[in-house]
């Protein structure tokens, strides 16, 4: 049986390029997490830890765009910003320390969803879970939050 070394393994997880480096769709595992490469085919920036979904039907289940509708069926949490018209990974699976900004609402323990601002929400029964708290997150503070994506 032949081997050889997957062209991915050689790009870091945090890699932002302007042109594909790999193919789309593919998926790297490092430690308990699970990435998955897509392109942002939005008009906006995809700001650290925002969660992504598809586009458009038309232009395929790995162009991305940030996700702001409340309960939408999400593809990946950023790990790093990626640019409009750029190709990076998403998180898809896997611990990930969200914080809750001062001022904000807390989150409670268990299912989180995207809220209509784009921001981690506590599940209502109307969305699409995205992953679960394992404690409730008050303003000011940080919780993990397993993502666990299809």
């Amino acid at each position: 049986m032949a081997y050889s070394v997957a062209p991915i393994l050689f790009e870091a997880i945090d890699a932002v390029t302007a042109t594909a480096s790999t193919e789309l769709g593919s998926e790297r595992v490092v430690g308990e997490k699970k990435y998955r490469y897509i392109y942002n085919g939005g008009g906006a920036v995809m700001s650290k830890w925002s969660p992504v979904t598809v586009l458009t039907a038309a232009a395929g289940v790995n162009t991305c765009t940030v996700s702001t509708t409340a309960g939408h069926v999400v593809r990946g949490l950023t790990t790093v910003s990626i640019p409009a018209s750029s190709y990076g990974w998403i998180l898809t699976n896997g611990p990930v320390t969200i914080s809750c900004g001062s001022g904000s609402s807390s989150l409670d323990l268990g299912a989180q969803q995207v809220g209509t601002d784009g921001v981690i929400k506590t599940h209502i029964a109307a969305g699409y879970p995205i992953g679960n708290l394992n404690t409730a997150v008050v303003s000011g503070n940080t919780g993990l939050l397993w993502v666990q994506l299809p």
